[in-house]
């Protein structure tokens, strides 16, 4: 019969024991995103749920106490359901006031629960639920989240409606397949309009002396690069401080292995940067920059998400590339795949 254990610490879990348990697409629940995620708050806001049936591990799943504070934003329910604002049902705030329960890895898209091939997600689910709701009444939580499932995770989504969770529509997220010849063929995939658009950006950025450069996290100006992020934060709406990027960039560049930067610089100067990450064939993006003063008309943006990344990608025989939410219009536009996602919440107040 399958066992729930807690654990508070995720060094109590060897990398490959926990990372077996996640698939394409999983980067930000495994061990090493766990690792920086525990690191950057506190770590009584930390659990790891673990699925044990005889001596085998069967599911894992890290859980997050988020508190109102928390500079990780884009993980509260108040985000992810900013697209239903006209829905009274998900729009009552106070209902969401204080800490939450966030579940899955501390990112926003892809929530998915750790399992093995052979389990169903509703065995796993009556061994979590009743667990989640016992940490929400002893916390005092509001609520608990699975705030970003895939629409193709179609076992999750039927566990999590079954044991009570009300399903909503959230941020979508994007992805783009790497062609197997790389750039040439991602252009020539493009629309002619579209295609012309592409190679004069390109030329523009190279007749104006933009240059890029890929190096790990742990070899750049962290300062300049968090400068950069708040400025992006500010453009959007969304209240953090550069002095809580600075620490969060930090934790990633000691915690995350495979972090890497792709900057662009002109004359000198940088103009902006693509924080990413590479597990398996897949590439990650996370945190972008962009100096808009210092670009002007330049685009940056295009050059540094699209043709560079694109290259990178191909050079590291990575086949798809992950741009998370967010810039919707304009990723379509660029030929990405769209994810739809949603939000599986359960007030337990």
């Amino acid at each position: 019969m399958a066992q729930l254990r807690i654990s508070r610490d995720i060094e109590n879990f060897s990398a490959l024991a926990w990372d077996k348990h996640f698939y394409s697409g999983g980067f930000f629940s495994q061990h090493s995103w766990c690792t920086h995620a525990q690191r950057t708050m506190d770590k009584d806001d930390c659990y790891y749920l673990s699925v044990v049936d005889g001596d085998e591990v069967v599911s894992v799943l890290p859980v997050y106490a988020l508190r109102e504070d928390s500079p990780f934003k884009l993980c509260r329910f108040e985000f992810a359901l900013e697209s239903q604002r006209n829905d009274t049902a998900s729009n009552d705030q106070k209902n969401w006031q204080g800490v939450q329960l966030f579940c899955g890895g501390r990112n926003p898209c892809l929530t998915t629960v750790g399992h093995t091939v052979a389990y169903h997600e509703i065995e796993i689910l009556r061994s979590i639920d009743k667990e989640l709701e016992g940490i929400c009444k002893s916390r005092q939580v509001s609520g608990v989240g699975f705030l970003y499932v895939s629409e193709s995770d179609k076992g999750l989504m039927y566990a999590l409606e079954e044991f009570g969770y009300e399903k909503r529509v959230t941020h979508s997220t994007f992805y783009l397949d790497v062609p197997l010849t790389g750039l040439s063929a991602y252009i020539e995939s493009q629309g002619k309009r579209k295609r012309e658009q592409i190679r004069r950006e390109i030329r523009n950025l190279q007749n104006a002396g933009v240059v890029y450069e890929a190096l790990s996290l742990d070899k750049t100006d962290l300062l300049q690069i968090s400068e950069l992020e708040a400025k992006l934060y500010r453009k959007h709406g969304v209240s953090v401080s550069q002095e809580q990027l600075m620490a969060i960039l930090k934790s990633i560049a000691t915690n995350v292995e495979s972090a890497s930067i792709l900057t662009a610089c002109c004359k000198g100067e940088l103009y902006g940067f693509v924080v990413f990450f590479i597990s398996g064939a897949e590439v990650f993006v996370r945190q972008v920059g962009i100096d808009y003063e210092k670009k002007q008309e330049l685009p940056v943006y295009f050059g540094l998400m699209f043709y560079e990344m694109i290259e990178l990608a191909h050079s590291k025989d990575a086949t798809r590339i992950h741009y998370g939410i967010g810039s919707d219009a304009t990723k379509l536009s660029r030929g990405c795949s769209e994810i739809r996602q949603y939000s599986f919440i359960k007030n337990v107040r």
